[in-house]
């Protein structure tokens, strides 16, 4: 038996993730960064802003997804500050590299 709030749901979401009404409401940034296409092969100097640049060059230098390097930004940065003080699996050619970068 579903709850009230799963029925809430159920009846607000579309099969698709948004209600039409949401959706027709929604307007999408120019300058949003949809992490399932960013390209990581991607030279630096061709991103569009500095999300995706962070974005491709983590993912770039630490052989990451953009997923795994949206991670990294998330709760203060707290997991990236972990990596670049304790390395890569013990190895810090990779951050050596990326602050070259």
């Amino acid at each position: 038996m579903q709850s009230d709030f799963q029925t809430l749901i159920s009846k607000t979401i579309s099969p698709s993730g948004v209600s039409p009404s949401v959706k027709k409401n929604l307007r999408v940034n120019e300058s949003t960064v949809n992490i399932m296409t960013v390209n990581t092969n991607k030279d630096l100097t061709g991103t569009q802003s500095l999300l995706e640049f962070f974005l491709v060059s983590l993912s770039k230098h630490f052989s990451l997804t953009p997923k795994q390097s949206v991670a990294l930004l998330s709760n203060n940065f707290k997991y990236l500050a972990h990596l670049l003080a304790k390395g890569l699996k013990g190895v810090f050619e990779p951050i050596v590299y990326w602050y070259k970068d």
